[in-house]
């Protein structure tokens, strides 16, 4: 997804790799600086699932792991 405010273009989007159980996003930012010149920054990261998964656990039961008994 994209989107243009005066000489400069902001993209973005995510991903997902199942296979690494991995979230990710991917952006970059063009910007016009004459007519024939454009400069482009790009960002990307990742988090890993299992990091969410625990941040999940953790918000609803106060604790890092399940409690098992």
């Amino acid at each position: 997804m994209s989107y243009k405010k005066e000489d400069v273009t902001n993209t973005f989007g995510y991903s997902t790799d199942l296979s690494s159980f991995k979230l990710g996003y991917i952006g970059s930012t063009t910007t016009k600086i004459t007519d024939n010149l454009n400069r482009t920054e790009y960002t990307k990261g990742s988090i890993n699932g299992w990091l969410i998964v625990a941040v999940y656990i953790y918000a609803n039961s106060g604790q890092w792991i399940p409690h098992l008994a």
